[in-house]
């Protein structure tokens, strides 16, 4: 009985097949996973503000490199502009450090809107000046005290995360338009 030897997977077409996905999955998922570690140490979406004009420019040029790679492209060619992307997320990194950057502090959380606004919670209502005059880019900022406020007038989802342990909220119906029509001042 001979040696069976393995074929190499052929990814042509990608997105019509499993091999294909799971690969170009499994690279974005470790691209996302390497981006979270930098915005942990930097902030959400505020490395590229930190470095000259001309690196930000080549950074949003690879991100959109990297797009047009997901939906245009081979396996090979988003499996290239993900090895570059990490490369310009490591460029902003070198540059921010080389200029005297300060990271985040640690206390404070942030994380990217779907609208793609920038939330940051922190633990102490004496805080939230405090880090709104540090960040200055239209950081939104919450404190514990906030979210915990807005979270026990969720009845509903907290009903369902009582009754399903660990269960996620993947969306909320609703705009939320109106809900502050009715305050004719600053009574928030």
């Amino acid at each position: 009985m001979g040696k069976v030897q393995k074929k190499p997977v052929d990814y042509a077409g990608w997105e019509r097949q499993e091999a294909g996905k799971i690969r170009v999955g499994s690279l974005l998922t470790g691209l996302d996973l390497f981006a979270r570690e930098i915005e942990r140490k930097w902030g959400a979406e505020r490395l590229r503000l930190l470095v000259d004009d001309n690196l930000r420019e080549k950074f949003d040029r690879q991100k959109y490199l990297l797009k047009v790679a997901q939906y245009e492209g081979a396996v090979e060619d988003v499996e290239e502009q993900v090895r570059r992307m990490k490369n310009a997320y490591a460029a902003l990194e070198r540059a921010a450090i080389a200029a005297g950057a300060d990271q985040i502090n640690p206390a404070v959380w942030e994380g990217v809107l779907e609208n793609g606004k920038v939330v940051a919670i922190v633990r102490d209502t004496r805080d939230v000046q405090l880090v709104a005059n540090q960040v200055a880019r239209g950081v939104i900022v919450w404190s514990m005290a906030d979210v915990l406020k807005l979270i026990e007038a969720q009845t509903f989802a907290n009903d369902i995360k009582e009754k399903f342990p660990g269960s996620k909220i993947t969306a909320i119906g609703g705009t939320g338009a109106g809900a502050f029509d009715d305050l004719d001042d600053d009574s928030i």
